[in-house]
């Protein structure tokens, strides 16, 4: 199924399907997953990777048949037509569920598997060796640590091996008869549960010994709740023993209580499995690369925690470990203050220096200094403005790098400034003596000719460059960095280039193409035109108050009941029309009239429920959930109001979240204020399964495209069902959006969807109805 690595470019994509046991966001996940991802990019630089990840979530979700089942259901129907080209696995219930189900279907016989993270040794002798499949295990090696304890001289008669119980632990506990031959005189004792305080209440039944953590990330409070690393690492060291651990995630940054110990990394384990991907993809097949049975182990100590248990390590030890804490040497720990000192003499030995410069100088420097990018030493965004009006025939190309945050995110931002200091000196260099360059922003520049008395085409020195980013590497530290460049072009008589080019280069941009030129009363001009008019129209109208919502009813499927509306924001124009958010919702964010947009929709929409018994459901995108005043007025309303309990919130999710752990706190904080959560436009964008075990959410809405389709195409019948499935087993309620017929309506009722909302059951209307009716018969059974 996999092309020969040489045969991939950058027009080609080479789809990896990423299948966790666990969360993304679990340490030990997210540590194999970023390592996995760094490292398969270095071994593969020249293919296009697109990376895909579903998660299992088994610490929160028992991995039984029928949840396995529905994940086959699930994956068959969004993958069958889009096969991945590898499949990396993280953990052994991934790595089972693989194995076990998705090698069954026929369609992903061929697609080659890789693991981490793995305890089970004998995973092959469990299975009949499949085909195609190859990884890195997990080898936790506890004989190193009890030889650890001897080395560091801790005095002790006997060892805990501590663990939840579960599936990680129980692998790990086999080693116990290789370690009691080495050791006869020491008495090693396992101690195991799943719940917490049973698991504490064992260790302090034994006599003072060492604790070796084995793996504790399935332990459970008394209500049954996922117990935090941290939690768990802090109560461990609540029964005054010495701590070492087999794994890098229990290290709390702050206070940290562990000593140490030979750690299996989730760092190691994602860069073996990424040369392993990569020989994979090399060979076209996994049958002949035998996996790693040891990943690398590394020791590492606290020395804070080394020296207050005044214990010594030796030097041997000393030269190979990762040492936390280290105190630093007097000139290093100093370093502040003795430049601060030197600064200062500086400063005063200079200070007659200083006031003999002439003002003219002075002057001079000060406005090279406010009109000079620091970091190209090219002219800036001032230094442009003022050149633009000394130029009588302008024309101005507006260059920026696309994806630049991402590059830097990835690189980091030392590499980042690197990046855009080589580009300034291509630019500087091969540019002619005719055309001015600035740099306005940390990923744009600008280039300007003056067209009187000039024939230089700036189209073609656009052109060129975009070609020469497009087949050339940038290499900083001997790494390849291929970017990429868009760019927009003012018009050749304009009055306010600047804006042309951005306008211009927005819309490239947007159409996905490399340059496009301004050119008066053409598409972007219109489109300029359009955005403009209608942020003037949306400004008046807030201030008339002529922005109001509309509410749709959302129907109970069993009782043909609706006590719940979405409020829907329109706009009324002066001849009293009514127009949709379609119009000048991309206008409010460009004109930064959205976080009022908001506002005005959230105070009505919460003040016309107060005197009835209807519930109110409230869209909210990304921006608005970390806007601080937004989420501020809500909770001022909901509390002035008492009407917590009758609001929901709904998160768009075809947008994606970006920021996995902001959206978790929001959703978090908006239910303590009473409010429910709802997921809206479930099935489209960045649908993930992820989202409905881990966001918590009380509702899910499952978009109006599957539900348009559900009479005709099986695929959106068997992922309703799914949904609905998943929905119930989490105490989640379902709404089926766009149901514009009865046909429609007896379908999602019959699939058992909670309620229904529609154009068939009700238009939004400008008023909510103070108590609920009924929007068709009940069924006389």
């Amino acid at each position: 199924m996999l092309n020969s690595i040489s045969s991939w470019s950058h027009e080609q994509q080479l789809n990896i399907l990423i299948i966790n046991s666990y969360h993304q966001d679990y340490p030990w996940t997210l540590g194999q997953n970023k390592a996995f991802k760094k490292h398969i990019k270095k071994q593969l630089p020249y293919a296009n990777i697109k990376f895909t990840t579903e998660n299992l979530n088994t610490k929160q979700v028992a991995p039984t048949e029928e949840y396995h089942q529905s994940f086959i259901n699930y994956f068959h129907v969004k993958y069958r037509q889009n096969l991945p080209d590898l499949i990396y696995v993280t953990d052994d219930n991934a790595t089972n569920f693989v194995i076990e189900h998705i090698k069954d279907i026929h369609h992903y016989a061929n697609v080659p598997i890789v693991f981490s993270g793995v305890n089970n040794l004998q995973l092959f002798e469990k299975y009949t060796k499949p085909s195609n499949i190859t990884g890195v295990f997990e080898f936790k090696n506890l004989e190193s640590n009890v030889a650890l304890l001897k080395k560091l001289n801790v005095q002790f008669n006997s060892v805990l091996w501590v663990g939840d119980g579960g599936t990680s632990d129980s692998e790990i506990t086999k080693q116990s008869k290789q370690v009691k031959q080495k050791y006869p005189n020491i008495n090693i004792k396992r101690i195991a549960h799943n719940q917490l305080s049973q698991l504490l209440h064992l260790i302090n039944e034994q006599p003072p010994a060492p604790i070796i953590i084995t793996s504790v990330g399935k332990l459970k409070d008394n209500s049954g709740s996922l117990v935090s690393p941290e939690q768990t690492i802090n109560a461990l060291a609540e029964t005054k023993r010495l701590i070492l651990v087999t794994e890098d995630g229990y290290f709390l940054k702050n206070n940290n209580p562990i000593l140490g110990g030979y750690l299996t990394t989730s760092t190691s384990q994602g860069k073996v499995a990424a040369k392993l991907a990569a020989q994979t993809i090399h060979q076209q097949s996994a049958d002949n690369i035998p996996p790693f049975n040891e990943a690398p182990v590394e020791l590492v100590i606290d020395w804070l925690l080394l020296d207050k248990l005044n214990l010594s390590l030796p030097e041997k030890l000393n030269a190979s470990a990762r040492i936390l804490n280290k105190p630093q040497p007097f000139l290093a720990k100093n370093s502040r203050k003795m430049i601060w000192l030197i600064s200062s003499l500086l400063i005063i030995f200079l200070f007659g220096l200083i006031i003999s410069i002439s003002l003219n100088r002075q002057k001079r420097l000060v406005i090279k200094k406010q009109t000079t990018d620091p970091l190209t030493g090219l002219t800036n965004r001032i230094g442009l403005a003022q050149a633009i009006k000394d130029i009588k025939c302008p024309v101005i190309a507006l260059l920026d790098i696309n994806d630049f945050n991402a590059l830097s995110n990835f690189y980091g931002p030392i590499t980042a400034d690197a990046i855009i200091i080589k580009l300034a000196n291509y630019l500087r260099s091969n540019l002619l003596s005719n055309v001015s360059l600035f740099h306005i922003s940390h990923d744009q520049f600008v280039l300007v000719i003056d067209r009187h008395g000039t024939d230089i085409n700036i189209n073609d020195i656009v052109a060129n460059i975009i070609t020469h980013f497009k087949q050339h590497d940038l290499i900083e530290q001997g790494i390849k960095i291929r970017i990429s460049l868009s760019a927009g072009i003012s018009s050749i008589d304009s009055k306010s280039p600047l804006i042309e080019a951005n306008a211009a280069l927005a819309y490239a941009k947007n159409k996905h193409e490399h340059f496009v030129t301004y050119k008066k009363n053409d598409r972007i001009a219109k489109q300029q035109h359009q955005n403009i008019l209608w942020a003037q129209k949306l400004r008046k109208a807030l201030s008339e108050k002529r922005v109001q919502p509309f509410y749709q009813a959302i129907v109970n499927n069993k009782t043909g009941k609706a006590t719940k509306v979405e409020a829907l924001v329109r706009l009324i124009n002066e001849d009293n029309s009514v127009v949709s958010p379609f119009f000048f919702l991309d206008a409010a964010k460009k004109s930064h009239q959205y976080e009022e947009l908001t506002h005005t929709v959230l105070m009505q929409s919460i003040k016309a429920i107060e005197n009835n018994e209807m519930t109110v459901s409230v869209n909210f995108t990304v921006e608005d959930t970390q806007n601080i005043k937004t989420f501020a007025l809500l909770k001022e309303l909901v509390t002035t109001h008492r009407c917590g309990n009758r609001v929901i919130i709904e998160l768009t999710e075809s947008e994606g979240i970006e920021n996995y752990q902001q959206a978790v706190d929001f959703i978090k904080d908006v239910k303590q204020l009473g409010c429910k959560v709802a997921i809206d436009d479930f099935g489209t964008g960045y649908s993930n399964f992820m989202h409905i075990v881990s966001l918590n959410a009380d509702i899910l809405k499952i978009d109006g495209s599957i539900i348009q389709a559900i009479l005709t195409d099986n695929n959106a019948e068997v992922i309703v069902k799914t949904l609905v499935t998943f929905a119930k087993q989490l105490g989640m309620e379902t709404v089926a959006e766009f149901v514009d017929s009865q046909e429609i309506l007896d379908k999602v009722t019959e699939l058992d969807v909670d309620y229904s909302q529609g154009f068939y059951l009700s238009k939004p209307e400008p008023e909510i109805i103070p108590s609920p009716l009924s929007y068709f018969p009940l069924s006389e059974n």
